[in-house]
């Protein structure tokens, strides 16, 4: 199928949610993607900061065939082995003791917030219902994650929204207190995704801890983009110097396979039980198989720590152009979720980055995205920043 026969058809057929770029991604392997003409990108998106071990992992590729010769999916009637192997996994290398499992991120954000709300509940405290999410923050697109998004847009036209939550700037300090006694939860990104890849600094999450302890908040930490190794650790929160109460997770976690997790500390975890909550396919032998099986990559390659040199590298390249051009403002990130803010809409510098063959996105309308694998070489890095200059020097003459 061409491309124009693909958009053709496309537009016709499939809901118009997506402004979609003009490719068709065929194939992958290694930190490369191929359209239907066998045109080679450098990816610097990886699916939305999924595909984290690439697209050719030996392991993840293996586990997958293997366990759908096997069995795809049965229930969460029965005790399935991947899905206690995998929660066991998530357990002994995090703060937290037990796992729910779902199928994508917005609906382990959906459980975290009935988890905290329940938990409240179940100690009295049902006076205790407000979630308070950060500004500019994005948590999925239900109705209830997107009462806790700060985008107005996506909000627009879906009638009255669910009540008891509010807002404060992330950093923040003197917005702390509005952390009250009838705050049920705080949620929070470490690195906003579609924010624009703020990052919520260490002496901000500390105090947000402090906080949510004085008041019996629960804390909890939206890792589903900036969780799996993308920012340097494993889980995210390693590097602030705070354990948060619950952590939701997805994308990378499963490597390009629909997967999501809520982890809670046991106490918290205990207010999940027969009936409260549940999942057809969150869980299931497919998912949970190639999810460990990814997770065990990320340790045997030590992800972690690749992606904090590279991630450094990468950085450096970055500030080198926001340095040369006027239209550049900031490098923002961590690890290998990075941003360039500019000065003008980024989609047009996106569009010709593709034409170079380059995949990237942009987000908060004037934020360059790079959220590439995790393998991504230096030298394919240089070689986008060298495209990049390029671009940029046209956008700017």
């Amino acid at each position: 199928m061409d491309l124009q026969n693909a958009k053709d058809i496309g537009n016709k057929h499939i809901m118009h949610t997506y402004d979609r770029l003009d490719v068709v991604i065929e194939r992958g392997e290694g930190a490369k993607v191929y359209d239907q003409e066998g045109r080679e990108y450098d990816d610097f998106l990886s699916g939305i900061a999924v595909c984290n071990l690439g697209y050719s992992n030996e392991k993840v590729n293996r586990t997958l065939h293997e366990q759908a010769d096997k069995i795809i999916h049965t229930s969460n009637y029965y005790w399935v082995e991947s899905q206690i192997k995998l929660a066991e996994f998530l357990a002994e290398h995090s703060c937290t003791d037990q796992v729910f499992f779902a199928s994508t991120g917005t609906e382990a954000n959906e459980a975290a917030v009935k988890l905290a709300r329940r938990y409240q509940y179940d100690r009295g405290m049902e006076n205790k219902r407000c979630i308070i999410a950060m500004e500019d923050s994005f948590h999925g697109r239900s109705l209830t994650a997107l009462t806790i998004t700060d985008n107005d847009d996506y909000k627009e036209g879906f009638g009255d929204l669910p009540d008891d939550f509010g807002f404060i700037d992330l950093n923040d300090l003197s917005q702390i207190e509005k952390i009250d006694d009838c705050t049920c939860a705080v949620i929070v990104e470490p690195v906003q995704g579609e924010g624009g890849l703020c990052i919520a600094e260490p002496e901000f999450l500390q105090a947000l801890r402090k906080r949510c302890d004085e008041t019996g908040a629960v804390l909890i930490f939206d890792e589903i983009q900036c969780g799996v190794s993308r920012t340097g650790s494993l889980f995210a929160y390693e590097q602030t110097g705070v354990e948060p109460d619950i952590i939701t997770m997805a994308k990378g976690m499963g490597n390009g396979i629909p997967i999501g997790a809520v982890l809670a500390k046991k106490e918290i975890a205990e207010s999940f039980q027969l009936g409260v909550h549940g999942t057809t396919f969150g869980g299931n032998p497919l998912s949970t198989a190639v999810a460990l099986a990814t997770l065990e990559e990320h340790i045997r390659l030590d992800i972690p720590g690749r992606t904090k040199e590279v991630g450094a590298y990468f950085k450096e390249q970055l500030e080198k152009i926001v340095n040369h051009f006027e239209s550049c403002k900031e490098v923002r990130g961590k690890g290998l979720m990075l941003g360039i803010e500019l000065t003008f809409k980024a989609r047009p510098v996106v569009d010709k980055m593709v034409e170079r063959g380059f995949i990237l996105n942009s987000t908060a309308e004037n934020v360059l995205r790079f959220v590439p694998p995790l393998i991504i070489e230096k030298e394919a890095i240089d070689r986008m920043i060298e495209s990049l200059r390029e671009v940029l020097k046209e956008c700017e003459s």
